[in-house]
C-alpha cells in the first residue's frame, strides 16, 4: 500500500468510527464515504497536477561542468535530502560529482531567463 492509500485508509477508517460514535445510520455513513472519498482523490488530483508542474522545471544532473553561465542564480538538490537550495550563482557551486552526499543532482535556474542562458 503507498503513502496515499495508507492516509485515505487512515481518514475513513477516522470517519467510520465518528459516524459509529455518533449512531449515523449506514446510508448516511455510506453517503458520507462516497462524498469523502470523491474530495479525497479531486484533493489528491489537485495536488498531482501542482506537484507535475513544479517538477518539470528541475533539469536532473549527473556531474560535470557547469551547465549553465556562471552567473545564473539557481536552486538546487544535493543526493542526501529531499530539499532544496536556492539563491547561489552557478560559479560558487561544485557541479563535478564525488559520488557523496553533496552531490548537486538536479537544478533549475530561478534568475531571469535573459541572464541565464545554458551554455
Amino acid at each position: 500500500m503507498n503513502d496515499r492509500a495508507m492516509i485515505a485508509a487512515m481518514a475513513m477508517q477516522g470517519l467510520m468510527e465518528w459516524a459509529y460514535e455518533v449512531d449515523l445510520s449506514p446510508v448516511h455513513v455510506a453517503e458520507m464515504s462516497v462524498t469523502f472519498a470523491d474530495a479525497l482523490l479531486a484533493e489528491l488530483s489537485k495536488t498531482d497536477q501542482q506537484n507535475k508542474k513544479v517538477e518539470s522545471d528541475w533539469v536532473e544532473w549527473n556531474g560535470g561542468e557547469c551547465p549553465v553561465h556562471e552567473d545564473a542564480i539557481i536552486e538546487y538538490r544535493l543526493r542526501n535530502s529531499m530539499f532544496s537550495i536556492k539563491g547561489f550563482r552557478a560559479k560558487h557551486l561544485q557541479w563535478n560529482h564525488h559520488n557523496n552526499r553533496s552531490d548537486i543532482v538536479a537544478y533549475r535556474i530561478i534568475a531571469d531567463q535573459d541572464s541565464c542562458k545554458t551554455r
